[in-house]
């Protein structure tokens, strides 16, 4: 229903449609409630920070926020901490939930990354703000790209002109078949080498939430194919 990864001192877990859909926008108010109870029985962590999303480049930092619930709704597109005692939330559907976290220190972050906030500098934003803020040096973060959508399921007739002009975007759309294809997770990776990043430390979900058989809500296949819309559950916590 549900799968867990682990890496180093972090625990990831997300599901796709078998464990049910996350977000009350979608489907009756019961059946979500149930799956967040569902979510709620597997997160370890004292406090949970959930990300609603505003498909920008805000970001808050929680160790300047004081949890007083179990539960914590912020609307922004990223959540970072020191504090080992606060898992991340996020219920994406396309998009990418991107994980930072260090190998020396308890710091860890949740970005959700589509192409308006990866436009907007919302990745550069919140690693300069972790290097200079929280004094980590960018050889010591690991990055983990979640299930998102593949470029080869990121397919459009038409595309915004500013985004079909840009320079920066030209090597990630590729027009074949009378259709343009995005590579959003190939643009975000170049992001984060264009700041010093390693490849090496950078690993990818084979996760594409678009796929027909992939069976994880997708907005994109959604929109192309009917299929009941959805959002999928991403969670990330510190190993203590």
């Amino acid at each position: 229903m549900h799968k867990v990864i682990k890496l180093d001192n972090i625990r990831i877990t997300y599901a796709g449609k078998a464990f049910g859909n996350m977000d009350y926008n979608y489907g009756s108010k019961k059946e979500v409630e149930k799956n967040h109870k569902k979510l709620i029985e597997i997160i370890e962590s004292k406090y949970v920070a959930d990300i609603r999303s505003k498909s920008g480049n805000t970001f808050v930092d929680l160790d300047t926020e004081k949890l007083e619930k179990h539960i914590n709704f912020f609307a922004c597109d990223g959540l970072i901490t020191c504090n080992a005692d606060i898992a991340f939330t996020l219920f994406p559907a396309d998009c990418i939930p991107l994980v930072v976290y260090s190998l020396e220190t308890n710091l860890k972050a949740l970005l959700h990354v589509g192409r308006r906030g990866a436009e907007a500098g919302l990745i550069e934003n919140a690693i300069g703000y972790i290097s200079t803020t929280k004094h980590e040096k960018i050889e010591n973060l690991r990055f983990y790209f979640g299930p998102s959508i593949s470029k080869d399921s990121y397919y459009f007739e038409k595309v915004d002109s500013n985004q079909l002009q840009s320079a920066e975007w030209k090597q990630y759309i590729e027009n074949k078949n009378g259709h343009y294809y995005i590579d959003l997770i190939g643009f975000t990776g170049h992001r984060l080498e264009q700041m010093g990043v390693k490849p090496k430390h950078i690993k990818y979900s084979e996760i594409n939430v678009a796929h027909s058989e992939s069976n994880y809500f997708s907005h994109v296949q959604s929109t192309r194919n009917g299929e009941p819309e959805g959002r999928n559950l991403f969670a990330v916590e510190s190993i203590n």
